[in-house]
C-alpha cells in the first residue's frame, strides 16, 4: 500500500526534495507511511480514504504562506499531519466496519504511541501498593527532553536533561549537588533494536526504550503466549477504548533470581475513542522466580501541554562539580562561544577527512605527535615512533572501508586524556632494546587541561556492512591553533 495517491511527477519531486532536506518531516513521513502499510496487511481491502492522502496533504500544505518555489517547512508540517490524520479516520472507518482482531489490537496500539507525548508520569508501584519511585517528563517543542526522578528506597532525587542534536544528556542529582554528564554511545550489542524489531510487524522509527512496542518486543523474544483483547471503559469520567494484553511465559528455571520472565504479565493500554492516542499504560510484571509483581502507571499521558522554558536552561555553577565517567571536568562547551566551537569542529572534521581519505600529509596538520608525550606515565613512544604508526593506519584506511566519517558530539574540558589512547601508545623496554628511542617514566605528568572531544565514528566496509563507536579526542591549543595530541581510532 502506498499513501502517495495520485501525485504528480513534480509534486513527488517537490515532497521528497524537502524531505530530503528535513530530518523530522522524513522520519515523521516513514512512521505515517510504516503504519498504514501494517494496518493495510491486517484491514478489509480497499480503502478509499488511503488513496488520495498524499494529495489532500500536499493541497493543504499549498495553502499555507509559501517562502519561494520550495515547499516550505510549515507546509510540510501540514502535509504530514494531515496524512497522520487521514491514516487515523482511514483507521476508524475500518474499526468501524469490522471488530480489531488480536494482531490488529497490537497494530492499534503500535500506531498510537507513534507520537511523543509532551508530558508524562510513570510511577512504580510494589506488591503492597507502595510507591517505590515516580518519574515526571518534559518534552519542550525542539524535541529536547526533561525529566525528573525520584526513587523511595535508595533515596535518590534527580533531574535528566538531554538536548535534541547533542550525543549527551545531564543528570543533576538533586541530593549532593554534583551532574554528570553522560554520552548516549551506541548500544554494542543492539539489544534494543532487536526488541524493538520483534515488537511486531512495524518497525516504527524513534521508538523508545520506556514504551509499550518496548515491552511488547521484550515479551516477543522471551516467548511469551500474549491474550490480547479490547473493552470500552471511562477515565476521569471520559469515554475510553481499553486494550489488555496477558502474556503467559514458557516454563522458568526453577532457581530464585534467574533473571528471566517467569509470572504473566498484564498490560492495560488506555487509548482515545478513536484510537489514535494512548493516555495511560499500566504494566504489572514479575521478573525473578519468587519474586513480587511490580506495577508501571504511566499516567497522564499529555500531548498538547507546554513545559516550562526553565526547565530546559542548563548552567552548572561555577562551583559545582561536574562529572564525566569519574573524572572532573569544566563543561566549557556550555559557554564558549559560537566561532570556537566552529573552530574546535572544523579540526576534528578536517582530520576525520584525512583520516578517511588517506591523506597523511593533511593528517599532519591537525594531530601533533609529541605533544602527547607530555601527558604520559610509562615508556612512551617517541614522536617520530608515534608518527610513523600513525603513517601506516593512515594509509590502510581507504582500502579497508567504503565510507568513513566522525560525527562531533560534545566537547568538555579535562586534565587527562582518554585512557584508551593513553593505554594504546605504551609500550615497555623490550630486553636489549635501546632506550634512546623511548621515554621513560614520568613522575609528574602534566596536568595542564585540555579539550576532550566526544564523538563517534561510523564505517561502511566494502561489502555494506556498517558499524559505529564512541571514539574520544584529546585537544590542546598550540601555537594559536587547535590540534589533536591524543586519540585512539575504534576502527584502526
Amino acid at each position: 500500500m502506498s499513501i502517495a495517491g495520485d501525485l504528480s511527477v513534480g509534486d513527488r519531486d517537490q515532497l521528497n526534495a524537502h524531505l530530503g532536506s528535513c530530518r523530522a518531516c522524513a522520519r515523521e513521513w516513514q512512521g505515517i507511511t510504516t503504519t498504514v502499510e501494517a494496518l493495510g496487511r491486517s484491514a478489509p481491502p480497499a480503502l478509499a480514504p488511503v488513496h488520495d492522502l498524499a494529495a489532500a496533504a500536499l493541497q493543504r500544505a499549498r495553502s499555507q504562506p509559501a517562502h519561494g518555489a520550495r515547499l516550505s517547512r510549515r507546509g510540510a508540517k501540514a502535509l504530514v499531519s494531515v496524512a497522520l490524520a487521514s491514516a487515523i479516520v482511514a483507521v476508524g472507518v475500518w474499526a468501524l466496519t469490522r471488530p480489531p482482531g488480536p494482531g490488529q489490537l497490537l497494530a492499534i496500539i503500535e500506531a498510537a504511541t507513534l507520537e511523543r507525548p509532551t508530558h508524562e508520569v510513570q510511577s512504580v508501584y510494589d506488591s503492597q501498593g507502595r510507591l517505590r519511585s515516580r518519574t515526571e517528563a518534559w518534552r519542550s517543542p525542539g524535541d529536547d527532553d526533561y525529566s525528573e526522578y525520584q526513587n523511595a528506597d535508595p533515596p535518590k532525587h534527580q533531574t535528566f536533561l538531554f538536548r535534541s542534536g547533542q550525543g549527551v544528556y545531564w543528570v543533576h542529582d538533586l541530593d549532593t549537588g554534583t551532574y554528570e554528564l553522560v554520552w548516549r554511545t551506541v548500544d554494542p550489542c543492539g539489544m534494543e533494536q532487536k526488541m524493538l524489531r520483534a515488537a511486531g510487524e512495524v518497525n516504527l522509527p524513534g521508538a523508545s526504550s520506556e514504551g509499550l512496542r518496548f515491552v511488547i518486543g521484550w515479551l516477543r523474544l522471551q516467548h511469551a503466549k500474549l491474550t490480547v483483547r479490547e473493552k470500552d471503559g471511562k477515565l476521569q469520567g471520559k469515554d475510553v477504548k481499553i486494550v489488555e494484553i496477558r502474556a503467559t511465559p514458557p516454563p522458568a528455571p526453577a532457581e530464585k533470581g534467574s533473571g528471566v520472565l517467569s509470572e504473566p504479565v498484564s498490560v492495560h493500554c488506555y487509548l482515545t475513542p478513536d484510537r489514535s492516542r494512548s493516555v495511560r499504560e499500566v504494566v504489572t510484571i514479575t521478573m525473578m522466580v519468587g519474586g513480587s509483581p511490580w506495577t508501571i502507571d504511566t499516567w497522564p499521558i499529555e500531548y498538547d501541554t507546554s513545559p516550562p522554558p526553565s526547565l530546559f536552561e542548563l548552567r552548572p555553577p561555577k562551583d559545582a562539580t561536574v562529572l564525566f565517567r569519574g573524572q572532573k571536568v569544566n563543561p566549557v562547551w556550555e559557554t564558549m562561544s559560537d566561532g570556537e566551537k566552529q573552530r574546535v569542529q572544523a579540526v576534528v572534521q578536517n582530520l576525520a577527512r584525512a583520516w578517511a581519505t588517506g591523506d597523511f600529509a593533511e593528517f599532519c596538520r591537525y594531530y601533533d605527535f609529541g605533544a602527547g608525550l607530555e601527558y604520559g606515565v610509562k615508556g612512551k613512544f617517541t614522536a617520530q615512533q608515534i608518527r610513523q604508526d600513525w603513517a601506516g593506519m593512515v594509509a590502510r584506511q581507504p582500502e579497508r572501508w567504503r565510507n568513513d566519517e566522525i560525527v562531533f558530539d560534545y566537547a568538555v574540558q579535562a586534565t587527562e586524556p582518554p585512557q584508551l589512547a593513553m593505554s594504546f601508545w605504551s609500550i615497555y623496554p623490550k630486553r636489549g632494546a635501546s632506550l634512546g628511542t623511548m621515554r621513560l617514566y614520568r613522575n609528574t605528568p602534566s596536568t595542564e587541561p585540555g579539550l576532550l572531544v566526544l564523538a563517534r565514528e561510523k564505517v561502511t566496509d566494502q561489502s555494506g556492512r556498517a558499524d559505529e563507536h564512541g571514539t574520544l579526542m584529546f585537544l590542546k591549543r598550540i601555537g594559536g591553533q587547535y590540534k589533536v595530541i591524543m586519540w585512539r581510532p575504534p576502527f584502526a
